[in-house]
């Protein structure tokens, strides 16, 4: 359930640094899954095979283990002797045909969590605004790996989170495990989680498919808050997103801090997407 952006930062992240075929990570189950890629020229439908063949064969990553799907995907191809170019073209084939359907968006989310993709850490946004909150219901839409979830229940909050990947939500229930703290974790997508009304003191949406300007969220996440509740918001924007444009989207709630970032971070640090960033609150009186 994370933006488009991140395709690209993953594509321009296969360019950078070493050879692909020197860098290490990449662990032998990983890079032997699935069995031998095809040769030569491969249609679109034959691609999206073998990367959901090398997929749903990989090893959990255990842990805190992570490694980078698009180099270790890129590193089997070479392991089988596909030239570095094809290779490359080959994952951002795929990074455009994941796309395509829900289906083939969800395994692919899957297997950036299976290998333990993206951030562990909360979002600094998040500790900052909750430092002096008294704790209460979260919920935490799109919640990943649950690192934000996490760090809310380790500070006596109650709270929800979903994903429409199965293995975020089996990587999130082992890592609460892990930490000795409850969470509630359902698999589903935005559109079929039952967000309720005047239900949740917090909403925490992280890199997620809620863009910032996306127009069915400010009435529905309104409504879902108690009055007095905080939404806190982290993503990426299309360039050219302004802090006034935000600000009049999100009218339904109050700004308490709003800030658009020319520059990725977090999930996205390293691209040129714009970050947006807020704090905002129901009204009290707010139904």
């Amino acid at each position: 359930m994370r933006r488009a952006g991140l395709a690209v930062v993953a594509a321009a992240a296969l360019a950078a640094g070493p050879p692909l075929a020197a860098q290490p990570g990449c662990p032998p189950g990983v890079l032997a899954s699935g069995g031998p890629p095809p040769r030569g020229a491969v249609s679109d439908d034959v691609l999206w095979a073998d990367f959901a063949r090398w997929s749903r064969g990989l090893p959990r990553l255990e842990g805190n283990a992570s490694v980078d799907l698009g180099r270790c995907f890129v590193r089997r191809l070479l392991s089988a002797g596909i030239d570095s170019g094809d290779a490359s073209r080959r994952f951002r084939r795929v990074l455009d045909l994941r796309s395509r359907t829900i289906e083939r968006e969800r395994l692919f989310w899957d297997t950036r969590f299976r290998l333990g993709g993206g951030p562990r850490d909360p979002l600094p946004l998040l500790v900052d605004a909750v430092a002096a909150m008294r704790p209460g219901t979260a919920l935490d839409a799109g919640m990943g790996l649950g690192r934000n979830a996490i760090h809310l229940a380790s500070r006596g909050w109650r709270v929800t989170g979903y994903d429409f990947s199965r293995e975020a939500i089996a990587g999130a229930q082992a890592a609460a495990r892990q930490r000795g703290v409850a969470i509630t974790a359902v698999t589903s997508t935005h559109e079929a989680f039952d967000h309720g009304a005047n239900q949740w003191d917090l909403i925490v949406v992280s890199y997620t498919a809620i863009g910032p300007l996306d127009a069915a969220w400010p009435a529905k996440l309104s409504t879902a808050l108690k009055p007095g509740g905080l939404l806190v918001y982290q993503g990426a924007a299309r360039l050219g997103t302004t802090s006034a444009e935000v600000r009049r989207h999100w009218a339904p709630l109050a700004m308490l801090r709003l800030d658009v970032f020319p520059a990725g971070e977090d999930w996205l640090e390293g691209g040129d997407e714009p970050t947006v960033k807020f704090v905002a609150q129901k009204p009290r009186g707010g139904r």
